[in-house]
């Protein structure tokens, strides 16, 4: 399955890219893509793997600026943007909430509901974190 999510992300890329320094960087992330997910299969999560390598290919798509897809528009929007900007702190926050509410719980996973009320805290967490200290010590360094 992620073989084939990379090759379809080479597909697109060959399709709309013109062979230019930007086309030979994006066969390159897909080639080191498929040669981990061979790696990879044994831990993969099925279908559910597809979304994050379909937005991987929606992203190489739309470094090729001005394509018939305009995936470029989209990432460039203002809320798009900040959640980019972000990230890393999303990356931070969001398994110590999950891991401090299955602890308290005592439950083995969140389900929908709890899921859906996590992922929305560690979004705001991650905004305010990002906006309160990460952008002033930015300015400060």
């Amino acid at each position: 399955m992620l073989t084939l999510a990379a090759l379809w992300a080479f597909f697109l890329t060959t399709q709309i890219a013109q062979f230019r320094s930007q086309g030979v960087a994006s066969v390159m992330y897909v080639e080191n893509l498929a040669l981990a997910a061979e790696q990879v299969d044994y831990y993969a999560a099925g279908w559910i793997a597809l979304w994050p390598l379909l937005s991987a290919a929606a992203i190489i798509v739309a470094g090729q600026p001005g394509s018939r897809i305009g995936f470029d528009r989209f990432l460039s929007w203002g809320p798009i943007v900040r959640l980019g900007d972000a990230a890393y702190a999303l990356y931070l926050v969001h398994w110590p909430l999950l891991i401090t509410y299955l602890v308290l719980r005592d439950r083995p996973d969140a389900g929908a509901l709890a899921g859906t009320a996590l992922v929305l805290a560690s979004v705001a967490l991650a905004l305010l974190l990002t906006r309160w200290f990460e952008e002033p010590l930015k300015r400060w360094s």
